[in-house]
């Protein structure tokens, strides 16, 4: 049975700041105002989807049958395995999300070369670093997917150059990690800014 959490109000998109399915609380009007300012600055010509969530496409039906690894096995075209930890996620993410593969199906997918690049990259953090909420901004040209976990200020940013590629940027530091930063850094460093610091990160909000 899937988590009831899992139900369509998870994909909305916000593209209003009057859209906010929840109600943040303020110290003051100045707090009102930045987090006003800082919303208007963040959906300046791109479409966010706050509570992104990134599906496994279908696999082939050659992958409907058992696999093994170690002492649990796999049902790939599924995406189910009989380990703790996949037992854990199951009923909190939909079939499809990639937050709920598991160590084992990761690399199975990855061997066998079944997903995208992003796909894997994103089952990867999920997996090894806990990284399980996602933003997702549309821009005019393409779009980027921001990832990022309670209790840390670092985000990985996922963008498309001549292939997926992951960096890491730090919102308190505001520096990119090993000073490895994607070719539109300049937008997504006042966009990322932007979003994190006057919106998800404000004091009240229950993101």
């Amino acid at each position: 049975m899937e988590s009831a959490n899992n139900n369509k109000s998870v994909k909305k998109k916000i593209t209003s700041k009057y859209d906010l399915d929840f109600q943040p609380v303020f110290r003051d009007l100045r707090d009102l105002e930045k987090y006003f300012n800082g919303f208007d600055s963040a959906l300046n010509n791109i479409d966010i989807d706050f509570n992104y969530v990134h599906n496994v496409i279908s696999l082939p039906e050659s992958t409907d049958r058992i696999y093994y690894s170690g002492e649990y096995s796999q049902n790939l075209f599924h995406l189910e395995c009989t380990c703790e930890n996949f037992a854990k996620k199951r009923n909190v993410f939909n079939k499809k999300d990639v937050r709920r593969i598991c160590k084992h199906l990761y690399w199975k997918l990855s061997n066998q070369n079944l997903v995208d690049k992003l796909t894997l990259l994103l089952s990867f953090d999920s997996v090894y670093f806990g990284y399980k909420k996602m933003v997702k901004l549309n821009y005019e040209k393409g779009f980027v997917i921001a990832s990022y976990k309670e209790g840390s200020s670092w985000i990985n940013i996922y963008n498309k150059e001549k292939e997926w590629k992951k960096f890491g940027y730090g919102i308190n530091q505001k520096r990119w990690s090993y000073n490895s930063k994607p070719s539109n850094h300049k937008r997504l460093e006042d966009d990322i800014n932007s979003l994190f610091n006057n919106i998800l990160f404000v004091k009240g909000i229950n993101y």
